[in-house]
């Protein structure tokens, strides 16, 4: 993918992270028959992915959206700020420790 961007968009900058070589993953995400028993397996290949205004929007198995060094709330839009300012009080209420950007 990586590199189909970089072709389209020659004068922009891109990086790509690969965080390890991917042989961990041979008997989970590479295994059809895994993605299968999980109900992840796709049907048919997307063309390409979808842009989305917020990263919560539609459903799609591929999508991304640009965040733009916009603020939080300009993002996810100040409904979802609310729910996420809520459930982090209830998990503190709680004593349970939320994981950063979980909804």
């Amino acid at each position: 993918m990586a590199d189909g961007w970089a072709r389209e968009n020659p004068d922009r900058l891109s990086a790509v992270v690969f965080p390890d070589e991917g042989h961990r993953y041979q008997d989970t995400v590479y295994d059809d028959a895994w993605l299968e028993a999980k109900g992840l397996r796709l049907d048919a290949l997307p063309r390409g992915p979808v842009e989305w205004e917020r990263p919560h929007d539609g459903d799609d198995p591929w999508a991304f959206h640009r965040w733009g060094r916009r603020e939080y709330a300009e993002v996810m839009g100040s409904a979802t700020l609310e729910l996420v300012r809520v459930k982090e009080a209830a998990a503190r209420a709680a004593g349970v420790r939320m994981d950063a950007g979980q909804p």
